[in-house]
This record gives structure tokens, C-alpha cells and sequence, in this order.
């Protein structure tokens, strides 16, 4: 893949974050994925439709073993 397309698919990647981020569902969809899951330890988490991997970091970041997987 071109480098031309890889910066294209970096930019729309950048863009849909940030949209995502502006959601009016998105605070309230953070506070029940934290109420829900506080801690991990080490347990493994597979993240499907991750999108741009928000839950996915903060699953790791928690303690647990955490994969992303989005189409």
C-alpha cells in the first residue's frame, strides 16, 4: 500500500475518532464500560468492533490482556 493511501486511511481514522469523541452518547457509554469493568488482572479481553480502540486501552489499562479487532 502506497504511503499516499496509508496517511489518507490515517486522516479518516483521526476524523472518526474525533466524531466519535463528540457522540452525545459518548461520556455515558464510558461511564457504564467503567462501572462494569473496574479491574481485569490479566484476564484476556478480545474487543470486537473496537473502532478506534478506546475500550480497548482501557481495558489494558486496567490490568487486562486486551485485543482490538474492528472490520
Amino acid at each position: 500500500m502506497s504511503e499516499k493511501v496509508i496517511g489518507q486511511w490515517n486522516d479518516a481514522a483521526a476524523s472518526y475518532a474525533e466524531e466519535q469523541e463528540r457522540s452525545a452518547f459518548a461520556e455515558a457509554n464510558r461511564s457504564i464500560v467503567k462501572t462494569r469493568f473496574e479491574k481485569l488482572c490479566g484476564e484476556k479481553v478480545l474487543d470486537l468492533g473496537c473502532g478506534y480502540g478506546s475500550y480497548t486501552d482501557y481495558f489494558r489499562s486496567i490490568g487486562g490482556c486486551a485485543t482490538g479487532v474492528d472490520g
